[in-house]
């Protein structure tokens, strides 16, 4: 990383056994239920509806399909360390082992909170491990279908989100859209997170606002402002898949043991949030499409979350992005560099 940060090389681990999850199957639409409330059952159909029509829906995968990313979380230098490295902003890099090699990560801190860090893919070897996951998932299908982009949508980015401590405040946490430009439409771009692990009912999920909410009617309102939120709640085994234009944003929470937490064992989901050190971390992919004219919205909107050069954002086969230089342009259009990789969709 140069000046911009150290690299932490860390030795050991364990080499598992990947199993290959199979695609989620069909059922009924009722069975589905919605993002706020996932049924017992998936509807590929009910799926794709829900997200036409309120910007999220929930996906299921194998749990298996996670391991490989769980344990190379379980590889990173210590967590507490990490936060009071990086608490004056400073970025990090980690390189941590993995069944496949090394993976190799940028770490950047919450600019509102002090508990909160995002662990950015670095390089494409370390990117491909998401990819697997999304693969896994049969995500880039599914997100595919809600506006005829199958073929279209791709990986751009990938991180680990972590929350520490027992409890994230209201303030610590603000309403957004991860790719509000103005000229990214509507079914271009996704958002899709799962947490490493099952999580006490306590701990924060996801707040959003569905394209239903009076948040999104013009001009703003004191009825907009202050339109009812909804909540995900995080559990292992389903992806959240929101639209990028979604405004959404972290729970705030405190932490307590509920009636519900009761797993396995006695608060077994309690007992493993507090022996990890109260640890909250999801998986994060960003997809979008990689049409010429977009993607260098993408990427514009993409480093506004990674802020650092040296977290990767791929580049679209059919738009090669000058990233130092357009990044700071305005709204207007502008053309990319042309990649080997042919035109974008008509």
């Amino acid at each position: 990383l140069g000046q911009t940060g150290v690299w932490l090389k860390l030795n050991g681990f364990s080499r598992l056994a990947f199993g290959r999850a199979d695609e989620p199957g069909p059922s009924s639409p009722m069975a589905y239920g919605c993002a706020d409330a996932p049924g017992l059952s998936w509807d590929k159909q009910a799926c794709v509806d829900e997200l036409q029509s309120r910007g999220v829906a929930w996906l299921p995968f194998e749990e298996d399909a996670m391991a490989e990313l769980a344990q190379i979380f379980r590889n990173m230098p210590d967590i507490e360390e990490l936060f009071e490295e990086t608490a004056d902003g400073t970025f990090y890099g980690c390189e941590v082992p993995s069944p496949r090699g090394s993976a190799r990560f940028i770490l950047n801190k919450s600019a509102i909170s002090e508990n909160m860090r995002w662990l950015w893919a670095h390089d494409e070897e370390t990117l491909a491990l998401f990819d697997e996951l999304a693969r896994k998932a049969n995500l880039l299908s599914v997100l595919g279908d809600v506006d005829g982009r199958v073929g279209d949508l791709m990986l751009y980015a990938a991180s680990f989100i972590i929350v520490k401590g027992t409890k994230l405040e209201d303030k610590e946490t603000l309403r957004h859209a991860d790719m509000g430009h103005r000229r990214i439409p509507r079914g271009s771009s996704f958002t899709c997170l799962a947490s490493l692990a099952d999580l006490p009912g306590s701990v924060g999920g996801l707040q959003f606002w569905p394209w239903e909410s009076p948040l999104y009617i013009e001009p703003v309102t004191s009825l907009s402002r202050n339109a009812p939120v909804h909540v995900h709640k995080y559990r292992p085994g389903k992806f959240v898949a929101f639209d990028g234009k979604l405004k959404h944003r972290t729970e705030p929470f405190e932490y307590e043991q509920l009636p519900g937490d009761a797993g396995s064992g006695p608060s077994a989901r309690c007992d493993a949030y507090e022996a990890s050190g109260h640890l909250r971390v999801l998986v994060s992919l960003a997809f979008a499409s990689s049409e010429a004219p977009l993607s260098r919205y993408n990427h514009k909107m993409l480093r506004k979350q990674t802020c650092h050069e040296e977290a990767l954002i791929r580049q679209s086969p059919k738009c090669e992005v000058d990233i130092d230089s357009e990044l700071d342009t305005s709204d207007s259009d502008t053309e990319c560099k042309k990649g080997a990789g042919g035109r974008g969709r008509g």
